[in-house]
């Protein structure tokens, strides 16, 4: 934690031509007072973030906090850093992450100095897996497509008719990992829920 301190002191410059004061080599002496007042201040902590950086395959909710009560804590996902004309996140709750990009944070209390920036770089891959004769696509946005043989339904797409191109499976976002079986697929979304299809 930065402290601070604030220093105040004054100055009496006084010359007289009265006897009654020193001088020296015939010049008047400058009489300085000096008093000094120390407050300390404690700076605003670094926001955190959970989890801070890295590479991902999907969308990630990244938990940004701040230890100093009352802080309110702004954000970037441009690379600029934070303004308090910048969108606010309250303490503990999440940003949803969805792209290649450097998220920045700073807090700022009333009555002490501002935080240092919180700067984390998050990168998103997507992910190609594959079943027997179908292969499924999760784009770095939490979509799922599917593509390929789809005899039992396993590319979920409402119907069993083959597809030759990249397709959205339907009734699915916010998906976090995929998988391809035979003759059946399964995705697990960021909520914790597990989703399964075909045979």
């Amino acid at each position: 934690m930065t402290r601070l301190a604030t220093v105040s002191f004054s100055v009496l410059n006084h010359r007289s031509s009265s006897p009654a004061l020193p001088k020296f080599l015939g010049r008047s002496i400058l009489l300085i007072g000096l008093t000094v007042f120390c407050t300390t201040g404690l700076s605003v902590t670094a926001p955190t973030f959970s989890p801070n950086g890295g590479t991902y395959t999907t969308t990630v909710n990244v938990t940004i906090a701040c230890s100093t009560s009352g802080a309110v804590i702004h954000y970037t996902t441009n690379g600029a850093d934070p303004t308090e004309n910048d969108p606010v996140v309250a303490s503990g709750s999440a940003v949803l992450i969805g792209r290649n990009l450097t998220l920045k944070a700073k807090a700022w209390a009333s009555g002490s100095p501002d935080s240092a920036v919180k700067a984390a770089l998050y990168q998103s891959t997507g992910q190609i897996v594959a079943g027997l004769n179908h292969s499924l696509a999760l784009g770095e946005d939490g979509t799922l497509w599917s593509w390929g043989q789809n005899n039992y339904g396993q590319l979920g797409i409402g119907s069993t008719a083959d597809q030759w191109f990249p397709g959205l499976v339907s009734g699915l976002s916010n998906v976090a990992v995929a998988a391809g079986g035979i003759y059946h697929s399964v995705a697990a979304k960021a909520d914790g829920t597990v989703w399964a299809w075909g045979y």
